[in-house]
């Protein structure tokens, strides 16, 4: 690995001990996602997502996501979505989730920037909440080496 791949490796590992600090808790994540091209710029997905607890032993929940996307500039994406998130440790505790988002992204060399801005709103028994996300910066090798870091 040269240094310059070194010195980013580090930044990049500094600014996800920096996001995964300002997270609730940690946890693993299982996902599969399927996306089709329905016409010219407009996109289905359909993802899966299992998340176990913060100690890593029990599956908590399952997310089934549905999304619809629409690339209106090569540089500008939006899209809506909902998701169902089901809680394994208490059946009682299932969400509903919609979200809309526009995704600004512009590329400098082998870096990736985004501008997310994302607005959810979630709701279970008896509460609503609502949600903001922000900030992308992600990194690309011809190679395939990636690494992404959200900041919330």
């Amino acid at each position: 690995m040269n240094l310059n791949k070194q010195v980013i490796f580090i930044i990049f590992c500094w600014f996800s001990l920096l996001s995964a600090n300002a997270n609730d808790g940690s946890n693993l994540s299982l996902r599969f996602t399927l996306s089709k091209k329905v016409w010219k710029n407009l996109s289905v997905q359909v993802e899966e997502d299992l998340r176990t607890t913060s100690d890593f032993h029990t599956a908590q929940w399952l997310l089934s996501i549905a999304e619809v996307n629409y690339q209106f500039h090569p540089m500008l994406k939006g899209g809506v979505g909902y998701t169902n998130l089901a809680n394994f440790l208490d059946s009682r505790e299932t969400r509903n989730r919609y979200y809309f988002y526009l995704n600004g992204k512009y590329s400098v060399s082998n870096f990736r920037f985004s501008l997310v801005e994302r607005f959810q709103s979630t709701y279970k028994r008896h509460s609503c909440y609502h949600k903001h996300k922000t900030l992308l910066l992600a990194y690309h090798e011809k190679d395939g080496f990636y690494v992404k870091i959200v900041i919330y």
